[in-house]
């Protein structure tokens, strides 16, 4: 799950997949992805892992590092 995220993350939304993908790195606040490629990624988290996750809990605050999202992930399984 990990890795697809982090694929999915440098390969769609960077558009580059080259790039060394931290678990710990600001996606956001770090200007790495914007809020629309947020809701772009939430609707992956959706259509990839059948898991819903609601507006509220896919923030800036919440989910901007790998590990953060995995978290939202492990908390809506």
């Amino acid at each position: 799950m990990r890795e697809q995220l982090r694929r999915y993350i440098r390969e769609e939304l960077m558009k580059a997949p080259d790039y060394d993908l931290q678990d710990d790195e600001e996606l956001i606040s770090g200007g790495l992805i914007d809020s629309l490629e947020l809701v772009k990624l939430q609707l992956f988290i959706e259509e990839e892992f059948g898991l819903l996750i609601d507006d509220t809990d896919m923030t800036v605050d919440t989910a901007n590092s790998v590990d953060a999202i995995i978290r939202l992930i492990e908390q809506a399984q």
